[in-house]
């Protein structure tokens, strides 16, 4: 009778503990799909900004290039192309 009980409370407890085993495999895949989710949000984020980035870059050279140009003009006709611009 004890050697049943013994078998029978062995059982369970190998049971339970398969259980716990499932539940904590699901739980590890549920919190690796949530990192790989976040890791591709924040990576479209940072790629977004980089296009961003460069695009205000390219403005700005742009710029750059166009007033260093008018610098090769004479003083005054530079200055009367800008007597209306404000410094921010």
């Amino acid at each position: 009778m004890v050697m049943v009980e013994a078998a029978g409370l062995e059982g369970c407890i190998r049971q339970e503990f398969e259980k716990l085993r499932e539940f904590l495999r699901v739980e590890e895949q549920a919190v690796l799909d949530a990192v790989a989710q976040e890791t591709r949000q924040k990576k479209l984020l940072a790629d977004e900004k980089m296009k961003q980035l460069i695009e205000e870059t390219e403005v700005l050279a742009h710029e750059i290039k166009r007033l260093h140009m008018e610098l090769k003009e004479d003083d005054v006709s530079f200055l009367m192309k800008h007597k209306h611009r404000k410094c921010q």
